[in-house]
């Protein structure tokens, strides 16, 4: 039996991959579930696994070829007789004709072994290339009479050019595009966070970011209207409290996702987070961690910020901004204090929500951070 392999779905936003590499050759025995090639969209790099065990027919696709999601780009065989002659595997057509524009296919490109009498690039170097994004091409080389790209070349030419990867010309794309399309408004509250950091001493492997998206997610259950995404005109409400969190990556700015953070008992969401975040610094971020989601936190209260501004994740309907807990002057009950306080900002879309349902939200998410005990269960 042939089985046709597809480029997977990605999600809402994502319509092509880039196919970096192939993993199997035609010809070679393939096992279910197996690591058959590797895609790169503008959020992760992903394995594409075998969905039966078989040979390796043809592949449909070079790499460094933008695919359409949903385009066959492999032929697997079942049984040992489905297997093609090498050369009808040598001639399969090809099914892509775009060419590849991302860093990671020029890179690619870049790493290949370069045609005799041209400048060749030690492992070191091209390792180095790989890991910073850097196009080998553009490299002056220095060993073997100028022929000869050491590791030393490549440092010296990120430490000049500093080259945006993929990652961040997407994100820079997409923050224009939010700024241009979605009218922000900004709501700002300074909150007490006394009762929450005693209560978080009473947590094991509980942080700061974890206290903050379940009260996020916990205020959105209360208002729905802004458990949405803006579409087509429209805000269309989501069946799932999805909290994505902002976090920075050496590649640049990725926002995996936290599902049902609303329903999921604080441990368990904790260590969902903590595995998500995990994944996206180690670069293994999976599509599905990714996708989805209908607010945003980003917390940049560990790198000494009081106060900022943040531009919404589109098309998610906000994103909240926390500043860093510390000591400040902080009325409370009439008497002028010092206590811990955190500043948080709301960075809405007017097309979803108008300014007095805002502060709505935003007074229930101080109510719940300064009264923590009624929703983690410390006593």
């Amino acid at each position: 039996m042939i089985v046709d392999v597809e480029v997977p779905n990605q999600g809402l936003t994502i319509t092509e991959a880039t196919l970096l590499r192939w993993l199997k050759q035609p010809g070679e025995r393939v096992e279910k579930g197996a690591a058959l090639f590797e895609i790169e969209t503008d959020k992760a790099v992903q394995a594409v696994e075998s969905p039966e065990a078989g040979y390796l027919l043809l592949q449909l696709a070079k790499e460094g070829d933008v695919v359409p999601l949903g385009r066959v780009v492999a032929k697997l065989g079942t049984d040992a007789s489905d297997r093609a002659p090498a050369e009808e595997r040598q001639a399969a057509p090809a099914l892509v004709t775009k060419p590849a524009t991302s860093t990671a296919a020029r890179a690619k490109e870049s790493f290949d072994p370069a045609p005799r009498g041209k400048v060749q690039a030690s492992p070191r170097a091209r390792r180095a290339a790989k890991r910073l994004g850097l196009d080998l091409s553009r490299v002056d080389a220095t060993g073997a009479r100028g022929r000869h790209i050491r590791e030393s070349d490549v440092l010296k030419a990120a430490e000049s050019r500093a080259p945006a990867s993929r990652i961040r010309q997407i994100t820079a794309e997409r923050a224009a595009a939010s700024f241009r399309d979605a009218p922000h408004f900004y709501l700002t509250r300074e909150a007490s966070a006394e009762s929450l950091m005693r209560a978080k001493e009473g947590l094991k492997n509980v942080t700061v970011t974890d206290l903050l998206v379940k009260a996020l997610a916990l205020s959105l259950r209360a208002f729905p209207a802004l458990n949405v995404q803006w579409r087509d005109g429209r805000a269309l409400p989501l069946s799932r409290i999805d909290i994505g969190i902002a976090v920075e990556t050496p590649q640049g700015l990725v926002v995996p996702v936290v599902r049902s953070a609303d329903e999921l008992p604080l441990l368990e969401m904790a260590k969902a987070r903590e595995a998500l975040v995990e994944r996206a610094r180690g670069g293994r971020s999976k599509p599905e961690d990714l996708a989805g989601g209908s607010f945003t936190l980003t917390n940049l209260g560990g790198l000494g910020v009081d106060q900022f501004q943040a531009v919404i994740n589109p098309p998610q309907s906000g994103i909240l901004a926390a500043g860093a807990i510390k000591p400040r002057p902080f009325a409370a009950g009439g008497t002028l204090l010092v206590q811990k306080t955190i500043f948080l900002t709301l960075s809405l879309d007017h097309r979803v929500v108008d300014g007095a349902e805002g502060a709505r939200f935003l007074a229930s998410l101080v109510e719940k951070l300064e009264g923590p005990d009624s929703w983690i269960g410390v006593r």
